[in-house]
């Protein structure tokens, strides 16, 4: 069975390993290489000596201060000899300076017998023509190895310890914040929408929460509009069948319908069968232009050519309805994928001729790097209800009086279209004129 450890306990043994690790090379590297630093150093201070003896040559009072200081406060004892024959006192015996080696600079580390203390020692020629003869014990070192390393024994608990009850408070409080996050997304699972996702800690585990919180948002908005997309949709698509099946079944019994009724019933069906047809193919466009895997194919397109392709294929419209189309505008090109725009201009047209009034003006034209669609329309609509156009299946409020056939997808498809393509858009009204326009980029 697999052991589960949780992340606070995770965390706690993480840091605390990292405390014991660090510790521990610490004390491994003291074990094995303070000797050769402890040697290093002095060697290192000894030749320093040897260069500030060799200034002070000519100031023989200032030498002898700085001799004596060397011997009282480093235990260093220094000695200028004029020749290389010169013999100096050792601890037992003379020990007499091996001409061969003033050569060069030469340190020599020797152990005095019976008491087992270590001497360093080093000569060199000074520049004068004397010699410089240098001596120092190393036996303080090996006298506090010991308290040193108890001292990395003492340092390593107590690090530990201290590791240990910090790391506790600090990974308490991390886990805390981790175990409400994860109860947030459980609750998401579970089609629970919160909006107090939020946590104010400053890191990372902020940005989380945010991103969570904003997931949640959009997550329960997106489910409410395919929920409202779904009852719509059912609602579209229950009348005209309702109509079709009320119809087929009268065509089927009443075998005495005269040719007249006969044609009028399959003029509703076509009718019906017309719309239903509409609103599959719109259902489907916007299920496909929705889809993450969709390819946009960014390019420079002929704007006029589409604007023109748009009004000769809903001429009917116009004619239907005596509308006077008025185009004033230059040869325009804009940046966007050509199949989402000329569905964008589709049904921008479709709905200007659509919604129209009879008899009036529908007008095109560009200014201030703007296109401008504007016609006139009957009935009412407020500023306030235009942001809601662009809702699937939501209508004006004219269209539902003067009952124009529609199914309120259109300006759904627009904003889906351009918002694709990057291409900046709005509507609004004035003069009693629907007015939508698109940014020329």
């Amino acid at each position: 069975m697999k052991i589960k450890i949780n992340f606070f306990r995770k965390l706690l043994i993480f840091s605390t390993g990292i405390i014991f690790a660090t510790v521990s090379i610490g004390y491994i590297l003291n074990i094995f290489f303070v000797d050769d630093f402890y040697i290093y150093r002095k060697k290192e201070y000894i030749k320093e000596i040897k260069v500030r003896v060799d200034k002070l040559q000519n100031d023989p009072e200032e030498l002898e201060d700085y001799i004596d200081t060397l011997k009282e406060v480093d235990g260093i004892e220094v000695k200028i000899l004029k020749n290389k024959n010169h013999k100096m006192m050792g601890h037992s015996k003379y020990q007499e300076i091996d001409n061969k080696k003033w050569k060069n600079q030469t340190f020599k580390i020797s152990t005095i017998p019976k008491i087992g203390v270590k001497l360093l020692t080093y000569n060199a020629p000074l520049k004068n023509g004397k010699y410089i003869f240098v001596r120092t014990s190393l036996s303080v070192m090996n006298a506090h190895k010991h308290e040193i390393y108890l001292f990395n024994i003492i340092t390593t608990i107590i690090s530990i310890l201290v590791a240990l009850i910090l790391g506790r408070i600090f990974s308490k409080k991390l886990t805390r914040n981790i175990e409400k996050l994860n109860k947030k997304a459980l609750e998401i699972s579970q089609m629970k929408f919160s909006n107090d996702i939020i946590i104010n800690s400053g890191d990372e585990i902020e940005e989380l929460s945010k991103s969570l919180n904003s997931m949640s948002k959009n997550l329960n908005s997106s489910i409410n509009n395919l929920k409202s997309f779904v009852s719509n949709a059912s609602h579209e698509l229950k009348t005209p069948v309702a109509v079709l099946s009320t119809h087929i079944q009268a065509l089927k019994n009443n075998k005495i319908l005269d040719e007249s009724k006969r044609k009028k019933y399959l003029d509703i069906l076509m009718r019906e069968t017309s719309e239903m047809n509409d609103l599959i193919n719109n259902l489907l466009t916007i299920s496909r232009i929705s889809s993450p895997d969709y390819k946009i194919k960014l390019e420079k397109i002929n704007l006029k050519n589409l604007i023109e392709d748009s009004l000769e294929k809903y001429e009917i419209l116009e004619l239907e309805k005596d509308i006077e189309i008025i185009k004033v505008y230059r040869e325009l090109s804009i940046l966007g994928d050509e199949k989402l725009l000329k569905l964008a201009i589709n049904n921008i047209i479709q709905n200007a001729l659509k919604y129209g009034k009879e008899e009036s003006q529908f007008l095109i034209y560009d200014k201030d790097d703007y296109l401008y669609f504007e016609n006139e329309f009957q009935g009412k609509l407020s500023e306030e209800q235009l942001e809601e156009l662009y809702v699937a299946f939501a209508r004006g409020e004219n269209a539902l009086n003067e009952k124009i056939e529609g199914n309120g997808l259109g300006l759904s498809i627009i904003k889906s279209s351009l918002e694709l393509c990057k291409i900046d858009y709005g509507i609004f009204i004035k003069n009693n004129k629907f007015i939508f326009k698109i940014k020329l980029n």
